[in-house]
């Protein structure tokens, strides 16, 4: 594992797609508390259950709020996948 001092453009699409805000994640990166690692052997991968696409763990102990916030007008993922046929 290495962690990540910047975050990069695929660990940014990576927060992305896993419903996170690459900004308050750059943010909370600032500090001790939180890391991304990226996951360099294939037994790690297979530890944390990660993609080999997106080989990142996020280390967040303290339970960081790194979640998207989604304006009136927007669903969330959570949201359409409960409700698939509601608009």
């Amino acid at each position: 594992m290495r962690t990540l001092k910047r975050l990069s453009k695929k660990a940014a699409e990576f927060c992305e797609l896993c419903g996170y805000d690459p900004a308050k994640v750059r943010e909370n990166m600032k500090g001790e508390a939180f890391s991304i690692e990226r996951l360099e052997t294939i037994d790690e991968i297979e530890k944390y259950s990660a993609d080999r696409s997106y080989p990142y763990y996020i280390f967040n102990p303290f339970n960081f709020t790194i979640e998207k916030e989604y304006s009136p007008r927007e669903k969330s993922h959570k949201e359409v996948a409960e409700n698939p046929l509601k608009e």
